[in-house]
This record gives C-alpha cells, sequence and structure tokens, in this order.
C-alpha cells in the first residue's frame, strides 16, 4: 500500500493486480490511489499461458511483485511475467526457509548412502524462482544471504532495500490502551508484543520471561492481536500465575497508538526477516528488546538504539527487562529520542519505496 501511494504520488499510473475479490475488497477499502484489477489464479496445464493473457491485459510496464517467500507464485507465473513485462522485480518480503544441513538416508542396513535428494530437490525448485526476474529485491541484508547462500541466486540480481515506515503516523505521543479496572498507583511498567500468536513469534518466550521477574515489581504484559497459538498461550499464562500481570488485548487497529501506551516493545521472534514492528516502536519513542534473529540486528545495529537477546531464551529476556525498567527518566528519554531519529534517517517508507522505483525505472529504461 505504502508503494502504491508513493508510486500514485509521483506521478506514475498505478496498477494493483489482486489474485481474487478479496484482497481487491481490502485495497477499494483503504482507498488506494490505484486501478485494482482481479485475475483468476490459472493452475494446470498451460497456466502459463493463461497467466500470460492477464498481465498482457493489464497494459503496464512494470511488474513489482510482493513475493513473501520462495513458495509463494511459482515459476510458471515468472515466466508468464518475464514475458509479459518490460520490467519484472519481485520483493523478497519474508525470511527464505532453511535448508538445514544436507543429510543422506543409508539403505540396506547403512551400507549403501543416500544421495539427500530431498536437499537438492528444494534447493533447486528456489533456484528455479532466481531465474525470471530481472531482479529481487530483499528487505534485509540477512534475506540476500539467504537466497545467494542457500538457495544459489546470483549475488548481481539481489538488491537490498529495507522496508520503511510512516514516520508522520508512528510518532511519540499519548497511547490509547486498555487499562486494569484496578490499577493502582504508580502505573506499572508496561511491556507489550502484538504479532499474529504463532510459535515462530516466540510470544510463549516473552511469558515465560515475565514469569522470572520478581513478583513484587509492579510490571503488566499486554499481547497484542491473535492467532492459532492464543488457546495455548491462555493455558501457559494460568500454568504460571500471571493472570493478574499478563493481559491479551485482541487485535489492535491503530498500533501507534499501542506502541504509544507501552513503555518497553518485546520481539521475542524465533525467525523474523526484518522486524518492521521493530522500526515503528522505535519510531514512536518506545524501547525495544528484540532476539538477535534475521534482519532485526540490522534495525537495532548500535546498543543505545535497543537491546537484543539471544533467542529461546526466557533468562537472557527477563534480565534485559529488569535492566531497561531500571533506566532513569533520561536515560529512557535519550534512548527513545536516538531511536526515533535512527527510523526517520534510515527507515522512511516514502524513501525506501522511491529506491525501488528508481530501480524499476532505471531496469525499463535499459530493456
Amino acid at each position: 500500500m505504502d508503494l502504491a501511494a508513493t508510486a500514485a504520488g509521483d506521478g506514475h499510473e498505478v496498477v494493483l493486480a489482486c489474485v481474487g475479490a478479496e484482497p481487491a475488497d481490502l485495497f477499494r477499502a483503504r482507498q488506494i490511489p490505484a486501478s485494482i484489477q482481479v485475475i483468476d489464479l490459472p493452475t494446470g496445464p498451460g497456466s502459463v499461458l493463461r497467466w500470460y493473457r492477464q498481465f498482457r491485459a493489464l497494459n503496464v510496464t512494470a511488474c513489482l511483485f510482493e513475493k513473501g517467500t520462495l513458495h509463494t507464485g511459482s515459476v510458471a507465473m515468472d515466466l508468464a511475467a518475464r514475458a509479459a513485462f518490460r520490467v519484472y522485480l519481485v520483493i523478497q518480503q519474508l525470511e527464505p526457509p532453511r535448508l538445514g544441513p544436507r543429510r543422506s538416508t543409508r539403505h540396506l542396513g547403512g551400507i549403501v548412502p543416500g544421495l539427500g535428494l530431498w536437499w537438492y530437490r528444494q534447493r533447486f525448485l528456489g533456484w528455479l524462482r532466481s531465474l525470471a526476474p530481472r531482479q529481487t529485491i530483499c528487505i534485509t541484508e540477512a534475506v540476500r544471504s539467504a537466497l545467494q547462500d542457500e538457495y544459489g541466486f546470483s549475488g548481481a540480481r539481489l538488491e537490498v532495500v529495507y522496508n520503511g515506515v510512516d514516520v508522520d503516523r508512528f510518532t511519540p505521543g499519548p497511547g490509547a490502551l486498555p487499562h486494569h479496572a484496578a490499577e493502582a498507583a504508580p502505573r506499572p511498567v508496561t511491556c507489550g508484543t502484538a504479532a499474529r500468536l504463532v510459535h515462530e513469534k516466540g510470544i510463549d518466550v516473552a511469558v515465560r520471561a515475565f514469569a522470572l521477574l520478581a513478583p513484587d515489581v509492579p510490571m503488566r504484559l499486554l499481547i497484542a492481536n491473535d492467532g492459532p497459538e492464543r488457546a495455548a498461550l491462555e493455558a501457559l499464562v494460568r500454568e504460571l500465575g500471571l493472570t493478574d500481570r499478563v493481559q491479551f488485548t485482541g487485535f489492535q487497529r491503530d498500533l501507534a497508538a499501542f506502541y504509544r501506551g507501552l513503555d518497553i516493545l518485546l520481539v521475542p521472534s524465533r525467525i523474523e526477516a526484518q522486524g518492521l514492528i521493530v522500526l515503528e516502536a522505535m519510531a514512536c519513542g518506545c524501547l525495544v528488546i528484540a532476539s538477535a534473529v534475521g534482519g532485526i540486528p540490522e534495525m537495532i545495529s548500535r546498543r543505545e538504539l535497543g537491546t537484543l537477546v539471544p533467542p529461546e531464551d526466557a533468562g537472557a529476556l527477563a534480565a534485559a527487562i529488569d535492566d531497561a525498567r531500571r533506566l532513569s527518566p533520561d536515560q529512557r528519554h535519550a534512548q527513545a529520542a536516538a531511536a526515533r531519529a535512527h527510523v526517520c534517517a534510515e527507515f522512511v517508507a516514502q524513501t525506501q519505496c522511491r529506491k525501488i522505483l528508481a530501480l524499476a525505472g532505471q531496469l525499463a529504461a535499459e530493456a
């Protein structure tokens, strides 16, 4: 949506090609300044030709595909896009699936070694996705390294452009958080996390970290949004006796207000391509404690910007929370100011979007 709005604001004609009506309705509801076209999802024999015909009907010069993972889209779609558009770029938004070590099952009682065909098959299928696009835009150096080192993508066709945030929307200011009805003064130190409640986001690690904090310290943890792990997380909170300190707030329509109501944002992810939530909270003046995984260390690149902890380590996370709550008001303000200044200097959404548009324009001129 940021990319479409920036392109339209800079005078480009923008078409949003949506597979199915549901995403099209979402963009219409957000009043994105673009022509919204619904296309079908071709499958089976002849899908390349059907993709091609639909793409040609869009009558556009460059295609920017928000690819997501290596398993989004298909080789057939890539081939059709390369043929239909003068420029075909993909944006790798999520961390590529890790291949892991190559293991070979042995046969005939261990006498005959296997070939590790699954590993080669997965690597080959990933490498195929690198062939059709003119360029693959990676949202962090961590993503670029994974594509090049694990899947064999050509380094010459990989470009790093970080996602950015709207620093006019994500600003410091008063929050609008739900509070406990019987909240006593002084206000407790408020930690929070906002993510889809799935295993990869490590919310259980944050809950276990809270169980390690001194029970007499006035602190609480707000868990925003929802997901398939919610019931298990609620059970864990009850098991650890944290029902008076941990609150599930549900879906947050205004994340900027959520961040402003926090003292500390926790990002205990097990994997994370970039961690846009880190930048959003930093822009709002919220202290951030996050796992040192994926692209997060590229966002929190200096100690004064936030705190990094090992993933899966509830003890380290608890210690970092305890250190953060002990900061003086002046120390807290200095870190928050440094973090926001860092985001405003390096990660503004419009600036990052224009880097992508400039790359598309350059490749179109060369085509």
